[in-house]
């Protein structure tokens, strides 16, 4: 306790009163507060920077991968899907002329449909 009284003493005899010691500790609060937030910043950064790295190769490999795929969706599509849709176009309508023309022979013999 005497200490703590000697150095307000001291204080005092410096020409330093209760509210300048506050501003002068405020100030120096602040201003390691501001060191304190500028490096973890800087931290972060060179942390994000870090897994950028070694993220980056595995993302390239994901779009090469994808491209891939629609590389190869696109050579099925044109091999497989656009004839089996010709395909069934064609087989459709040759199934409807079917259904025309026995229709229309059966109408020729007066067989309506069981009326």
């Amino acid at each position: 306790m005497v200490q703590v009284l000697g150095r307000l003493d001291t204080i005092g005899e410096l020409g330093m009163n209760a509210e300048s010691l506050l501003a002068v500790i405020r100030d120096l609060t602040i201003i390691l507060f501001a060191m304190v937030s500028v490096l973890a910043m800087l931290a972060a950064t060179i942390m994000g920077l870090s897994i950028y790295r070694k993220v980056a190769p595995t993302l390239d490999a994901a779009k090469a991968t994808v491209k891939n795929a629609q590389e190869a969706t696109s050579e099925l599509s044109e091999k497989v899907v656009k004839p089996l849709v010709g395909a069934s176009t064609r087989t459709f309508t040759a199934g409807r002329v079917v259904a025309f023309i026995l229709g229309l022979s059966q109408g020729k013999r007066g067989n309506k449909n069981g009326k």
